[in-house]
């Protein structure tokens, strides 16, 4: 196929996508939701994106993929060609995995394509934010400090204790106790104030 080609099937498909589901459309919900798991997290962290929303018709985005460029998270879905569905407000929701990161603040965009064709079409919209803390920042104030050391201090318990709700953070490798693996983690990350 030519990129002669290539630009009028896309641009047949951008009118089409018009008609048929694009984000604009009447009664789709957008900009879609978004939920960040885990809510605040680490560096250490796997942080999975999911958005959703109402979309009008029955064939919903599909097929998540996601791009990290910075500070900016891309998240893009797809409407499946071969769906034949019905013209019906139905729910829709997504989760993508945007793995370990650095610590920081990152944008989040999300556009629907058309498989291949209509990706660089329709324009990404920003959607939210979220913030990758540093492991051991347990007031998230972006450093790790002496006051997060008095607050890991109180959560310590032990290998294979329970620790309370409120000390979910002080267990730094997710391994469901607060222990001396969850201090070495925290020795590696100490910065100090300020830092």
């Amino acid at each position: 196929m030519t990129d002669e080609h290539r630009r009028i099937v896309t641009t047949v498909v951008a009118v089409g996508l018009a008609a048929f589901g694009s984000w604009e459309a009447t009664g789709q919900e957008w900009p879609p939701w978004m939920q960040v798991e885990p809510s605040c997290p680490t560096e250490e962290d796997v942080v999975t994106i999911t958005i959703g929303g109402i979309w009008d018709h029955t064939c919903t985005p599909a097929y998540p993929w996601i791009e990290l460029d910075g500070s900016r998270v891309d998240f893009y879905a797809h409407l499946d060609p071969d769906c034949f569905g019905f013209w019906w407000p139905t729910p829709w929701e997504l989760s993508a995995p945007v793995g370990p990161v650095s610590a920081g603040t990152y944008d989040v965009y999300a556009c629907c394509c058309y498989l291949w064709l209509a990706c660089d079409v329709y324009p990404m919209t920003f959607i939210g934010a979220f913030t990758v803390y540093r492991t051991g920042d347990l007031d998230y104030d972006g450093d790790v400090d002496l006051d997060d050391f008095n607050t890991f201090a109180g959560c310590l318990a032990g290998p294979d204790n329970a620790y309370p709700p409120e000390c979910d953070g002080a267990d730094l490798n997710r391994d469901g106790d607060i222990d001396l693996a969850d201090f070495a983690t925290f020795q590696r990350g100490f910065t100090g104030s300020g830092c």
